[in-house]
């Protein structure tokens, strides 16, 4: 019996061993394992902050170049805008002077004591509606 107990403590011993190296090899393992993954996330993230980075450059390069084409057509529009005011006063003033002429011929007519049949009142027939360029908004560079 002692024998048997002697073997047993023996085999309990060793079991107990076993176990002890076994559970340092897990843990040494564990470790190992966990540095190894936390190397690959580092890797991830600055493999994706590399690729944010370039997207983020790209989407801005592409930003600048749709900028630049919006600000060449707005410049397009505003000397376009800039004419057509120019061209509304120039006509403007075209339909002032039109009207003192008629009114000048209707006075004229008036005194010679000719009919004023086939002649319109510039205030009643004549349908044009003057708008005054102040009125409209003023673009500039």
């Amino acid at each position: 019996i002692s024998q048997l107990e002697k073997e047993v403590d023996e085999k309990r011993f060793q079991h107990e061993n076993r176990i002890r190296v076994l559970k340092t090899q897990f843990l040494q393992e564990q470790r190992q394992f966990e540095h190894e993954a936390e190397l690959r996330v580092h890797a991830m993230a600055e493999k994706a902050d590399k690729r944010a980075s370039q997207c983020l450059t790209e989407q801005t390069r592409r930003i600048s170049a749709e900028n630049r084409q919006l600000r060449i057509h707005l410049q397009e529009l505003i000397e376009n805008t800039n004419g057509l005011q120019f061209q509304k006063k120039q006509l403007e003033k075209q339909y002032q002077k039109l009207l003192q002429e008629h009114q000048f011929n209707l006075e004229l007519r008036k005194l010679k004591g000719l009919p004023m049949s086939g002649s319109f009142d510039s205030n009643s027939d004549l349908n044009v509606t003057t708008t005054h360029v102040s009125t409209l908004p003023q673009i500039t560079r």
